[in-house]
């Protein structure tokens, strides 16, 4: 079972693109495999004749775990099978053997992000800088377009963080452009709600 994050635990086999028999070319997609919060695609990083399937579709297995053995036409995989080297996932994958399996799992991040999320950022985004320019001009409606972008930001930022593999993913750094953001809209917000008070702007 390959780990597809820094997080992951284990995954479920969700779904076996190839067969017992097949063959199989590097980057062909082998599997769908599911962690505890998306669906990745896993990629070969070999190339062979899919021998043997160690996790079958809706079975879970840790990470580390045999997931299949790819190997020459007609070889003897029985070692690998009695608790020998697992011929899929050894040896373990270069730096760039690794690649294409975080492409993919960053790309199913985004391809897995629903669209009221993106309207969310546009919004936050769009309403962050007509707040702006309505602080420089100092009128009074850039308190509500700044309201906008900050609900806007708050409810993206929330979903990126709690409702997606974005941490798994990218590691607790994650966290620190999303809190730089919302503390930046609240502050803008709040700066033009005293600025309304105080009658700097009309």
């Amino acid at each position: 079972m390959p780990r597809l994050s820094d997080t992951m635990e284990e995954g479920t086999v969700a779904t076996w693109f190839k067969k017992v028999g097949d063959t199989v070319k590097e980057g062909d997609i082998l599997a769908e495999i599911e962690t505890d919060k998306a669906t990745m695609e896993f990629e070969a990083f070999y190339e062979g004749e899919l021998l043997h399937i160690g996790i079958h579709e809706g079975e879970t297995a840790p990470v580390d775990s045999l997931l299949a053995i790819i190997g020459e036409k007609g070889e003897d995989i029985s070692a690998h099978l009695s608790g020998g080297t697992p011929a899929a996932e050894a040896p373990a994958p270069t730096e760039d053997q690794a690649a294409p399996a975080q492409e993919t799992t960053e790309q199913a991040l985004i391809n897995n992000t629903p669209l009221w999320n993106t309207i969310a950022f546009a919004l936050g985004v769009f309403g962050g800088s007509i707040g702006c320019v309505g602080l420089l001009m100092r009128k009074a409606w850039s308190m509500m377009a700044l309201l906008v972008s900050l609900v806007a930001v708050v409810a993206q930022m929330t979903y990126w963080l709690y409702f997606t593999t974005a941490v798994e993913v990218y590691g607790n750094s994650t966290y620190v452009m999303p809190i730089i953001v919302i503390l930046v809209a609240y502050l803008l917000f709040r700066l033009s709600n005293k600025g309304i008070k105080k009658g700097y702007l009309v």
